[in-house]
């Protein structure tokens, strides 16, 4: 008899990172550990859809997934333009806002940040001490 999968929302997990080449490996090797740990994956690359909205399709992935994990390590202003990258910070707060609501028990997540010093001001500031990676 084949085992019982649990519904997609409690296996899928949001992934809130840089999609550049320096963080290639680093985002490959999430995408291994949580599909080897039975989970299933979910990014804005799974869909190359150019007509869909880019944050549309942010709020539909953090709705229907019970777990997140966000890389905000990298924050700081780039060479170019001298301007942070706060989308990632900013899908973070969509998740936080998101756990007050479908299924919110089961929203869990876990928070790179990029120094030892930004995790204490960062818990404070968001409460993320209550965001903690959980296997079911």
């Amino acid at each position: 008899m084949a085992a019982t999968r649990q519904p997609l929302y409690q296996r899928s997990v949001f992934i809130n990172c840089p999609f550049d080449g320096e963080y290639l490996p680093i985002f490959r090797a999430i995408i291994f550990t949580v599909s080897a740990c039975g989970f299933e994956p979910r990014s804005t690359l799974e869909h190359d859809d150019a007509s869909q909205v880019r944050i549309e399709k942010i709020y539909r992935l953090i709705a229907s997934s019970a777990f997140g994990i966000h890389d905000i390590s990298r924050t700081e202003p780039d060479d170019e333009n001298r301007l942070p990258r706060f989308n990632m910070p900013l899908e973070l707060g969509v998740f936080l806002g998101a756990k007050g609501g479908r299924a919110a028990e089961l929203k869990s997540g876990m928070v790179a940040v990029g120094t030892k010093r930004d995790a204490p001001s960062l818990a404070a500031e968001e409460k993320l001490h209550r965001v903690s990676f959980k296997l079911p």
